[in-house]
């Protein structure tokens, strides 16, 4: 399973602990900045990154992008707030960075969203 399942981390010893098992575990390694990003493009065979907050900027998705990353971003705490009572703004700000997973509390609400914009088969 460990080929099949997403496992994120949050600690760079606890990432090199996973991958020195199976360099081909799909860890979800926590980027706090552009030396995190760069650092786990390098030293992981995953091409899976968590941004925060602070990383989850125009100029770090682009590098993510061109560089064939796949970052995943959480919108459970303002952007769900937000949503789920109808403002999509927060959201929109999300997705105009294109990343490649968006956690939420509320899926269905989410995908109704993209589908509705064409953001989702």
């Amino acid at each position: 399973m460990e080929h099949q399942v997403i496992s994120f981390i949050g600690q760079k010893a606890k990432v090199m602990e996973m991958i020195a098992i199976d360099s081909l575990f799909a860890v979800l390694p926590l980027s706090k900045d552009r030396k995190d990003f760069a650092f786990y493009e390098m030293t992981t065979k995953s091409s899976l990154q968590h941004f925060t907050e602070d990383s989850f900027t125009k100029e770090n998705m682009d590098l993510a992008h061109q560089d064939g990353q796949l970052i995943f971003m959480n919108t459970l705490w303002d952007e769900d707030d937000d949503f789920v009572k109808g403002d999509y703004r927060s959201l929109d700000k999300v997705i105009s960075l294109k990343p490649a997973m968006i956690q939420t509390d509320h899926p269905k609400i989410l995908l109704e969203y993209l589908r509705s914009k064409n953001l989702h088969e």
